[in-house]
């Protein structure tokens, strides 16, 4: 695959309320089409694309690698790394 060239920080699609955990909470809303290689984030989130929806919940990160892909971690397995 060939990689994406970088860019800066996307701005933000919307702001919505998503309900996680028992509770509404304020979500950001990304485009995938505009997430540059290396962008990174931590949940909540949700990335919208065409035919797909990606979740982010509270205890996640996204990081997009220098292909596109989307790779979305546990910020909890991080952390005891």
């Amino acid at each position: 695959m060939p990689k994406l060239s970088g860019g800066g920080r996307p701005t933000r699609k919307s702001v919505r309320p998503v309900y996680f955990d028992g509770v509404f909470r304020e979500t950001h809303i990304y485009d995938r089409a505009v997430l540059p290689p290396a962008f990174r984030l931590e949940g909540p989130a949700v990335v919208e694309e065409f035919g797909s929806t990606t979740v982010i919940f509270p205890s996640q990160k996204l990081e997009v690698d220098p292909h596109g892909i989307l790779i979305v971690r546990s910020a909890r397995a991080e952390a005891v790394q």
